[in-house]
């Protein structure tokens, strides 16, 4: 009986060991996973970053961005093509690997902006080299590419699945010229897509707003979304706030709706505003 009481100890130890080994184990995976995690989220910080720009003809070129996560789905870059314009690319990446997405993205939209000249062009080149890459590992984008010109006041755009921006014209008005942005399917589901482009004027136009699904599907605690409507409403109160305080106000505005720390998706707003 003694023998029993004391294999019964032991075995109480061996499995106390165990248990405390794998929650070991457990907590270091976490930590590196975590570690690289936040590698993550500083490199996709430095990637949309350098992205804020001031432009010639008093125009601003800047964005918030909020992950749903440590690092998110949502993806920015402005690239200057010469003094009069600049490129600029916004995209909802869905699928794997969204990291070295961005990188492979980044690096074919900078290239592709030097070689061609309208979204279009540019939309249809890179719809054909990230097919075979997003095909392989199960991987699509909805996307806009617009390219502006501060010389002669338009911006030129192409639409691969995503939202058309919201316009506000200078008399603080909804323009309807975002009716000609037309809408075309994601890049990366057909090899083959041809991409349209429209060239709008921005002489009267106060900001342009692009956006990502994110601040338009969340939720408040009534299970209400935040909608295109209540962002058209923001943009009309706000848009000749400075870019700090309508950074400032945009923050507020979706906390307060929302009320809650973690939103479910990945929130990014891109706006090209007059100063």
């Amino acid at each position: 009986e003694d023998d029993f009481n004391i294999l019964e100890l032991i075995s109480k130890q061996i499995v106390l060991g165990m248990q405390l080994y794998k929650y070991n184990q457990a907590e270091t995976k976490h930590k590196l996973i975590a570690n690289e995690l936040n590698i993550l989220n500083k490199q996709q910080k430095l990637i949309m970053n350098e992205s804020e720009m001031n432009l010639e003809n008093n125009k601003d070129l800047y964005f918030y961005h909020r992950c749903a996560t440590v690092i998110g789905g949502d993806f920015y870059h402005a690239q200057p093509i010469d003094e009069n314009k600049v490129a600029y690319i916004i995209a909802d990446v869905m699928g794997h690997g969204i990291v070295s997405n961005y990188i492979v993205i980044k690096g074919c939209f900078k290239t592709l902006c030097y070689n061609y000249q309208t979204a279009a062009d540019i939309m249809n080149k890179l719809n054909q080299i990230l097919y075979d890459e997003f095909d392989k590992m199960d991987v699509f984008t909805t996307c806009i590419v617009s390219i502006v010109d501060t010389q002669n006041n338009t911006l030129d755009i192409s639409n691969a699945g995503h939202y058309c921006p919201i316009i506000i014209d200078d008399t603080g008005n909804i323009s309807t010229e975002n009716n000609l942005c037309k809408k075309n399917i994601p890049l990366g589901v057909l090899e083959d897509t041809k991409y349209e482009h429209s060239t709008i004027s921005i002489k009267s136009s106060a900001m342009i707003c692009m956006y990502t699904d994110g601040i338009i599907e969340l939720k408040n605690q009534h299970k209400e979304e935040f909608g295109i409507e209540r962002l058209e409403q923001f943009l009309l109160k706000n848009y000749k706030l400075k870019k700090d305080d309508f950074i400032a106000e945009l923050k507020k505005e979706l906390n307060e709706f929302a009320a809650k720390h973690n939103f479910d998706d990945d929130i990014l707003v891109v706006c090209l505003s007059n100063k």
